[in-house]
């Protein structure tokens, strides 16, 4: 068995983890990642890419904590993958710089007087038909359309560009008992042993960081402290047809609620695909996915008449939001970080609010001000790396 001695480890290659570790390592902190299956796969790699800034948020009719907690995340996202920031993401690929957000006819009104009575036209401006994009360049639209300023990225570049900034330092464990997490009298953990296939390692470190969303709990059943987290579960549909048109942007509902929130990405064999979330993937975990897949093609064929979507392919899958738990199962407004004795349990609640996870975790363990091992850029273990996840428009079709 391989000892090795670090100051922190890191469990789960989602954006958390990764994001974690490439800011751990540039302070100079001995920092490793365990990952037992693909880098990203999970939520990760079911992510829309949507650098939201709050403002899907606000549209139940007042500035939520979500929307106020998130408002500066777009600035500093961009800061970033324009190389300016506090990572270097330039070599992340840009879906879309701005998002569209618009209505049928009849709720036209209703936007109009909420963007006006909340002051948000400095972050949000209405579309003149003259500057339509292609897909609402028909007569049969009859809404409103706005834009905003929050980009969406490809999640796929993002973990290549993460991973590529501590490669030799990323470990892909066994997916059955490749991580097992043992504890000392102080109900502390005193080590993992990890496993690779026949190599086996025993490691300590000075603190433990959980970012394995819904295996948290489960790598921790051991131990007396338990993390408090809930599963919020959504069924993703995605479309892939023959229609030229590309689409970043969210419907609302009549009480202002993104009723379908829509991305597009291209497949390997270089077909358009949308992306469905919002209210359609929420209200649809109980419906099989035949039922799902007629659900969304009514809603598109209700939004969209003008397009043809008799050819369309649908898939679907299910996917678990894992989060800190609330009261009432309700959406937490933050990150959440849940510290126990040497190790902590983490879960960034949305893409966009990682760095601020990143921010406080950092903070932590700097005031902790334990002992460091001596730093050193030669890698602890040389064992393999993990592979990128594969998106799912690339898994399911």
């Amino acid at each position: 068995m391989q000892q090795c001695k670090v100051d922190v480890v890191i469990i789960g290659g989602g954006i958390a983890g990764l994001m974690t570790l490439a800011k751990l390592r540039m302070l100079r902190f001995n920092a490793i990642l365990l990952e037992s299956n693909a880098l990203g796969a999970g939520q990760t790699i079911a992510s829309q890419g949507i650098i939201h800034g709050g403002l899907k948020y606000a549209l139940g009719g007042f500035l939520t904590k979500d929307s106020e907690s998130i408002a500066n995340m777009p600035a500093f996202w961009n800061a970033c993958l324009q190389g300016k920031g506090e990572f270097d993401l330039r070599t992340v690929s840009i879906l879309s710089s701005l998002q569209y957000l618009w209505s049928n006819g009849s709720l036209s009104s209703n936007m109009s007087q909420f963007f006006a009575s909340k002051s948000l036209s400095s972050r949000i401006n209405k579309v003149q038909a003259a500057n339509f994009p292609p897909i609402f360049q028909n007569a049969a639209f009859k809404g409103t359309l706005y834009q905003m300023e929050e980009v969406v990225i490809n999640i796929t570049s993002l973990l290549e560009t993460l991973t590529s900034f501590s490669l030799p330092y990323i470990y892909k464990i066994d997916e059955t008992n490749g991580c097992i997490v043992k504890k000392n009298q102080l109900d502390a953990i005193s080590h993992l042993e990890i496993r690779a296939g026949e190599l086996v390692a025993k490691i300590e470190a000075q603190a433990y960081i959980f970012a394995a969303g819904a295996n948290n709990v489960k790598l921790l059943s051991n131990m007396n402290a338990q993390p408090n987290m809930q599963l919020r579960p959504l069924h993703m549909v995605m479309v892939k047809s023959a229609t030229p048109y590309t689409l970043f942007g969210h419907c609302t509902t009549a009480a202002l609620i993104p009723q379908l929130t829509v991305t597009t990405h291209m497949t390997n064999d270089k077909q358009l695909v949308w992306y469905l979330g919002g209210k359609l993937a929420e209200d649809g975990i109980h419906l099989s996915p035949t039922a799902q897949h007629k659900k969304a093609h009514e809603e598109l064929t209700e939004l969209f008449p003008w397009i043809d979507l008799s050819k369309a392919a649908y898939a679907s899958f299910m996917v678990d939001r894992a989060e800190g738990a609330e009261k009432e199962g309700k959406r937490p407004s933050q990150p959440t970080l849940q510290k126990f004795y040497n190790y902590i349990c983490v879960w960034p609640t949305k893409l966009a609010l990682t760095p601020l996870l990143v921010q406080e975790l950092v903070q932590y363990l700097q005031k902790r001000n334990q002992p460091r091992t001596i730093y050193s850029d030669t890698p602890p273990l040389a064992w393999a790396a993990p592979l990128i996840a594969t998106p799912p428009w690339d898994k399911y079709f």
